[in-house]
């Protein structure tokens, strides 16, 4: 017999006379390894136990009681009151579920100690948290040598609420309430809401069950339905007819949508004098009749729309199942493919198979498809429609085989056979079984590509397959020869087209040997490589070579492309190394320095979601090499621009980059004019690509006087001085490059704005200097800032809390101190206040478009 309680440690201490005083402590372990630590305190004599005081440490909380026991009359009671106890330890399969901490007393009474003993358990409340959800609960269990008696069991956590009431015994009477409105507050892995009630009367061994179930946008797993509507009225003593009805809407598991079916099973009553036809002494049922049907879909000629069948099972392992479907719509898979497309043609289907008790299972099923086809909506607006033909697929499973056909044609186009043979063993798994396949296709228009890959607008091409395959399911062995002629590819949004693509592909010895090549606009490109798999992970290589690709033709870019790049492929890890010489190209991205742009004191409130298992670790070393004609206008920066940059990138790492890029024949725009460039390069020394390091000399020549800016720092953050030849003064330098003219011959006007540019370069040049020093005392915020005329502040601020951010402005030009408060109050108020020289209180509601 298996101990319920094991105390490694303890003492029970007896002193006085009778009634004896009882003091004693111990350390427990109960049988889920649950350890305690228990201090009683009572009184003993021979008919009588009484425990004055209870103290027990466990599961993180803390529990105390009283109560006594009287031998002689086989009576008992106790009270107990537990605080922030932990129930997660008490059962590790819902241990997620149960984490938390919960407080609350019971009190209990009966007479005798045997599974017919007489008692009462009141639970008066019940409260606390469960995976951050409020927990409440209340409740009354009786028992007698009858059975249980629940009465008015509630239990109430986060929105959700379970009430129970009734009795369990030999004759069940038991009814019962479920509401829950957002299932993913209490179970991670599902979603919607659930309301649902029932009740179970009638003998325990084949009662009466009555439930109605609701479910809204519901979701678990790989299943969802946006409704279902459930109702179960069964009748397992078989005295009356059982019946089962589910309605559904949008119901979808996988990526498989099967639209809004309804199921309908119905077992017969047995007839009057006659064994029970099903459940029979609750080792065999008989299901007479169950249909799934689509109301939704529109029938012809009143033909329902319905799969219809019957099973039998045995608790011995004996099943057989028989079903067949009408002549159905392919409308019916309609949410299967995206909203602009739809399926016309018909479908059939039919399915009979059996096992007897300890043998493997057989059977055959059949699906008919006639004059299917797929119509849908390409991204340029043109209606395409994929004739999918009529076609048979059958399947037979004996004792010793599965055997597999399938067999497609659409007239004029498409051809398609396939079958497979696998070699059945007892207590052999499925994919580990022999198997002997081959697929024989041949199609004159290959059009499928663009419901696969959304970004594909049009695909065409010749296309025949002849593949074989030996082996095992779980390792096959292939062989064969797959070939594309005459193959297009329309890609409109980056307006990318390719042509006359040619491709042959060969399985030898379990290895793809391919090879192809196509023109993309007035270039080729050629294909080639080896792939093997070791563990079901591709090794092998892959080299793509180009001539004048045009690999974009957008308003804002247009390229042409040269790559020579090889692909080392070896499980999770590619490797690209190469070349890519770009001949001609045209980049004028969007000019973006207007935008809106995160502030630099904004703070993730909310992390990320992690991302799915990643699918191949890619890292590459390229060198991207430009050609003489490429011509760049961003920024402000216009020229063409010429050098080499090798390329780095790795998992999870920016990509950076090595080398220099060279601007010749180009401006830069600087205090709104447009300066020639005398010198411009473009840096990379492990750079982010988007952001190089700049040498940059812009000059403006006027007469004999040549004023200009040299540019340092990156491309987002640039820094600017001045210079001149002959030299002059920072104000006469902005004169000329803002008007062309001296100061001497400025009208009122253009010297404010003069005098306003050189403001604002100071300020740059202490601005950058303040920062340098803020960052190195750990201040989230330094800098100059100016109201736009003469004053200008010397900022300091910092966060104080992920809420609150104070900042300290000091005047440079007046004595006047600035302190400025903000608290963020949600996502979209926020509190502040000023004190300086205008006292000002704001409370801020921001709406984001």
């Amino acid at each position: 017999m298996r101990s319920v309680v094991v105390s490694d440690a303890g003492q029970i201490k007896l002193t006085g006379d009778k009634p004896y005083s009882l003091l004693g402590h111990a350390d427990v372990r109960l049988s889920n390894d649950i350890t305690a630590q228990l201090v009683v305190e009572g009184r003993l004599n021979e008919s009588e136990l009484v425990v004055d005081d209870l103290v027990m440490e466990t599961l993180n909380g803390e529990a105390k009681g009283k109560g006594s026991i009287d031998f002689s009359k086989r009576r008992w009671q106790a009270e107990v009151t537990a605080t922030n106890i932990n129930p997660a330890p008490l059962y590790a399969p819902l241990a997620t579920y149960l984490d938390g901490s919960i407080s609350g007393s019971a009190r209990a009474a009966g007479t005798g100690f045997g599974t017919n003993a007489d008692f009462s358990v009141t639970v008066p409340e019940l409260r606390g948290r469960l995976r951050e959800e409020s927990l409440n609960a209340r409740g009354a269990v009786k028992h007698d040598a009858t059975g249980w008696n629940i009465q008015d069991v509630a239990v109430s956590l986060g929105a959700a609420q379970l009430k129970v009431s009734g009795k369990y015994a030999n004759n069940i009477d038991i009814a019962w309430t479920l509401e829950a409105p957002a299932l993913e507050r209490f179970l991670p892995t599902a979603r919607g809401s659930l309301s649902t009630r029932g009740t179970v009367r009638g003998p325990h061994a084949a009662p009466q069950i009555e439930a109605t179930a609701t479910g809204r946008r519901l979701q678990y797993g790989t299943f969802s339905s946006s409704a279902i509507n459930a109702r179960i009225d069964a009748h397992l003593a078989g005295e009356a007819a059982s019946l089962l009805d589910i309605d559904t809407s949008d119901l979808r598991i996988g990526n498989i949508a099967l639209g809004s079916p309804r199921l309908t099973a119905n077992m017969a009553a047995s007839t009057p004098g006659s064994k029970q036809k099903y459940f029979s002494q609750r080792d065999r049922w008989q299901l007479d009749r169950f249909c799934v049907t689509w109301p939704s879909v529109a029938a012809e000629n009143n033909t329902p729309h319905e799969f219809c069948g019957d099973a039998q099972w045995s608790r011995d392992g004996a099943w057989s199942l028989q079903a067949v479907s009408a002549e159905l719509p392919m409308s019916l898979f309609d949410n299967s493919v995206p909203q602009e497309a739809r399926y016309k043609g018909r479908w059939q289907a039919r399915i009979n198979a059996q096992a007897a008790a300890k043998q493997l299972w057989t059977g055959e099923a059949t699906v008919q498809v006639t004059d299917a086809s797929l119509t849908h909506q390409a991204i340029e607006g043109a209606e395409e429609t994929v004739q999918l033909g009529t076609g048979k697929v059958e399947f037979v499973a004996k004792a010793d085989a599965m055997l597999g056909t399938l067999r497609v044609v659409t007239p004029g186009t498409t051809s398609i056979d396939a079958k497979a043979h696998i070699q059945r063993q007892a207590k052999v798994a499925l994919t580990a079984s022999p198997l002997r396949a081959e697929l024989h296709a041949k199609t004159g228009d290959a059009n499928l590509l663009p419901l696969i890959f959304p970004d594909i607008d049009h695909s065409a091409g010749k296309l025949e397959i002849d593949v074989a395959a030996i082996g095992t399911i779980a390792v096959p062995e292939l062989s064969g020869q797959v070939e594309l002629r005459d193959g297009e590819l329309s890609l409109y949004r980056y307006n990318l087209n390719l042509r006359d693509i040619g491709f042959s592909a060969g399985f030898v010895d379990n290895r793809l040997d391919f090879d192809g090549g196509a023109n993309a606009g007035e270039g080729t490109m050629h294909l080639a490589g080896q792939l093997s798999w070791r563990n079901l992970e591709p090794v092998g290589y892959i080299t793509f070579k180009g001539e004048r690709l045009t690999v974009a033709d957008i308003p804002e870019y247009k390229i042409l492309a040269s790559p020579d790049v090889r692909f080392d492929i070896n499980g999770k890890r590619i490797d690209i190394k190469g070349e890519v010489l770009v001949p001609t190209a045209r980049l004028t991205p969007s000019d973006l320095r207007g935008a809106v742009q995160l502030s630099p004191d904004a703070r993730l409130t909310t992390a990320p979601p992690e991302a799915e298992s990643r699918g191949f670790d890619v890292y590459s070393d390229l060198r991207v090499r430009l050609g003489d004609d490429v011509r760049i206008d961003t920024l402000g920066l216009q020229g063409r621009v010429g050098g080499s940059v090798t390329t780095f990138a790795e998992p999870d790492e920016r990509p950076i980059g090595r080398g220099e890029l060279n601007v010749s024949e180009g401006r830069y725009e600087a205090y709104g004019q447009k300066l020639d460039i005398d010198r411009g390069r473009l840096l990379f020394n492990a750079s982010p690509l988007n952001d190089p390091g700049l040498d940059i000399q812009a000059s403006r020549r006027i007469e004999d006087q040549k004023v200009g800016v040299n540019v340092r720092g990156t491309l987002r953050a640039p820094r600017m001085t001045l210079f001149a030849e002959p030299s002059l003064t920072q104000s006469q330098i902005v004169s000329y490059l803002l008007t062309g003219k001296p100061l001497s011959d400025l009208r009122d006007q253009d010297g404010v704005a003069v005098g306003n540019a050189s403001n604002a370069l100071a300020l740059q040049g202490g601005g950058m200097l303040v920062s340098q020093v803020g960052r190195r005392l750990g201040l989230e915020e330094v800098g100059i800032e100016s109201n736009g005329g003469n004053e200008a502040s010397l900022v300091l601020g910092k966060f104080l809390s992920p809420r609150l951010f104070v900042s300290y402005g000091i005047s440079l030009t007046e004595s006047i101190n600035t302190l400025k408060l903000r608290y963020t109050l949600s996502d979209r108020w926020r509190l502040k206040t000023e004190s300086g020289q205008n006292q000002s209180a704001d409370i801020e509601f921001r709406i984001e478009r």
